[in-house]
């Protein structure tokens, strides 16, 4: 959760990547303090049993720059209490404010055992997570085929920590233990643990109601929660309900958002339902994107708008998919949370291409966030990133990252005078070292067609896995390209599909022929005629990926490919585009030395007018003559 009531109920704190808000809820509710020193992106929040300290694994800035680290706060104040930048795992707080200690699951053996000692961590000891009453295991939502060491590259962990020590830990296996963590050692305990399977990638949140323990996993692909209820002995039961984002489950109400406009509340006690609308809460406070800084079609307005909801009581707390406020759903009461009024035209541009991504995303049981916005003190310009879970190092993962972090390539994040100085990312996809069979590589030019993404415009993570592959620029990796021959040729012949179209799909349905047809030099030259009539924006190394895709899989046959790419275009496509052309003629020349003259011949014979292409056909030539393998060896 990153949202936490305060142990008295009278406080409520909420963070996000914009900072931490406060809400006092003494008498009539009111925002009362907003700090953009402290962030909770994508943290969980615990509080001590006097309500006196909170801790999260969040983010801070306090300079020019943010940095990610745990992060002890003061209440009512929010002020920085302590912070830890030595370890990136779930932590809790529990104990009163006077010998607060932390639980912090490093790893699935145990649980550290930690006290706050002024503005620092000291370690006391390990909760061994071995030895719980084993329930039987439970398949919760939608599943995937998992490869049984995923864990070793992905482990998803996850501990929901209570004032009195009442814990709920994820491991990395997805075995969920139930426990209490004393003050003192040898008084703690275990009391479940209950082996989970679920979807590698989906959402999972972990909350404590009395005694009893709750396990919230979310199927984006259907808009369901599937909520796994345990008793303090371990009885079991599931059950589901509509949402489009994680539910919240207290003492007294279920609550749901249903719809981007609609929350449903259940009171447990009563069993009364009662249906709210949200809609009215939903617009931007903040002026829309000019079309104009998109470089390409302008998307269409996100319109799947998850917020967040919470509960006490009787009352519902609802913070909208932008952040700008937080509503009293209840009291029909908007209170606007004092976030800097001068980047919000920026805010609002970052947020809609995470609602847009995270609507492509759903088939794929994924969803991302903005990790951080950064307030530079003095200047306009605001480091960004985007937050994923940790994904497998297969091509999928590597699709699903470069889908969510595009943000900077196809726009100008130049808006009411702020500009970004930087995009990082946290979490997502590495390195590919499963390798993607045919049948994957359909499932996921599907998912492409359907998210409006063509195959190159993961230009980046291609180029890097056909570069290790190819020896381009250092000697190959024979396992480096992760694919098999049947999945590079679909992955091929999507590409030029989605070039053809213009850079916009012309199909929605995969077709079989795709899988089969071999991909001849006629095919080739006709689809790259879409390059002249090209409508989204161009990915920066579009080309390069596009180049060594073809020369990898068509051998000799590529050579006349790429001297038509060279032929055909008075202007480059991309800056680089005559190099990376020529550079894949020379990596072919080498593999097949028999093409060289033909191809000094061919290449001497195109003539342009473009101030830069006597360079390049020079640098080309000259890594041909000396046998290179590609323009920087020495051959």
């Amino acid at each position: 959760m990153r949202s936490m009531f305060s142990a008295d109920g009278k406080q409520w704190i909420f963070g996000d990547a914009f900072g931490l808000t406060r809400l006092d809820l003494t008498k009539a509710p009111k925002v009362s303090k907003h700090s953009t020193k402290v962030f909770n992106p994508h943290g969980v929040m615990s509080v001590t049993n006097d309500g006196k300290l909170a801790l999260m694994d969040g983010r801070t800035q306090t300079g020019a720059y943010g940095n990610d680290r745990v992060v002890c706060v003061g209440l009512p104040g929010l002020g920085i209490k302590a912070e830890d930048d030595k370890a990136r795992a779930p932590v809790g707080l529990y104990g009163p404010s006077t010998d607060a200690h932390v639980l912090r699951l490093q790893n699935d053996a145990a649980l550290d055992v930690l006290r706050l000692k002024g503005d620092e961590l000291e370690n006391l000891r390990s909760i061994p997570l071995t030895g719980a009453t084993r329930l039987d295991a439970l398949s919760v939502g939608p599943q995937a085929e998992i490869e049984p060491d995923r864990t070793k590259y992905v482990p998803r962990r996850a501990l929901r920590v209570m004032p009195d020590g009442r814990f709920l830990a994820l491991r990395g296996d997805d075995q969920l233990i139930a426990g209490q963590a004393s003050l003192m050692p040898g008084h703690d305990e275990l009391w479940w643990a209950l082996p989970l399977r679920l979807h590698p990638f989906v959402t999972v949140r972990l909350v404590w109601v009395g005694e009893t323990a709750y396990a919230v996993v979310m199927d984006h692909a259907a808009d369901v929660a599937r909520i796994v209820e345990v008793s303090r002995t371990g009885s079991v039961q599931v059950y589901e309900l509509p949402a489009i984002a994680p539910p919240v489950v207290t003492e007294r109400a279920i609550v749901s958002q249903v719809s981007s406009d609609t929350i449903w509340r259940r009171d447990l006690i009563s069993g009364h339902d009662a249906v709210f609308d949200v809609g009215a809460y939903n617009p931007h406070p903040g002026p829309a994107v000019d079309p104009a800084l998109f470089k390409g079609e302008a998307p269409a307005e996100p319109t799947r708008l998850p917020g967040h909801v919470d509960a006490l009581g009787d009352r519902v707390l609802f913070v909208p998919w932008h952040g700008e406020c937080v509503v009293v759903v209840t009291d029909h009461q908007r209170l606007d949370r004092g976030l800097p009024p001068g980047p919000v035209g920026f805010r609002r541009a970052l947020l809609e291409h995470f609602a847009r991504v995270n609507e492509g995303l759903r088939p794929l049981q994924v969803q991302s966030a903005l990790a951080h916005l950064d307030i530079h003190p003095r200047y306009p310009s605001l480091p960004c990133g985007a937050w994923l879970p940790w994904l497998p190092p297969t091509f999928e993962g590597l699709l699903i990252t470069s889908y969510t972090r595009k943000l900077i390539e196809y726009m100008e994040l130049r808006i009411g005078g702020y500009s970004w100085g930087s995009f990082s990312g946290v979490g997502g996809g590495g390195w590919c070292y499963e390798r993607t069979d045919e049948a994957t590589m359909a499932r996921l030019v599907q998912w492409m067609m359907v998210a409006d993404m063509a195959p190159t415009e993961a230009d980046r993570d291609i180029e890097r896995m056909y570069g290790d592959a190819m020896g381009i620029p250092h000697d190959p990796r024979p396992d480096g390209l992760c694919l098999t021959p049947a999945a590079e040729r679909l992955l091929l012949r999507a590409s030029l599909e989605a070039i053809r179209g213009g850079g916009k799909w012309e199909v929605l349905e995969l077709p079989e022929s795709w899988a089969t047809e071999p991909i001849t030099v006629a095919l080739a030259n006709d689809a790259l005629q879409g390059l002249h009539r090209w409508r989204s924006y161009r990915p920066y190394t579009m080309l390069q990926a596009l180049c060594m895709m073809l020369a990898h899989h068509m051998g000799a046959d590529a050579l006349p490919v790429l001297i038509k790419l060279l032929q055909d275009h008075d202007e480059p496509f991309v800056y680089n585009h005559w190099r990376n052309c020529g550079e894949l003629i020379v990596w072919i020349c080498h593999a097949h030395p028999q093409l060289k003259d033909s191809a000094i011949a061919q290449l001497s014979a195109i003539k342009k007018t473009h101030s830069s292409w006597a360079y390049e056909q020079d640098l080309t030539l000259k890594a041909l003559a000396r046998g290179a393998k590609h323009h920087w060896s020495n051959g």
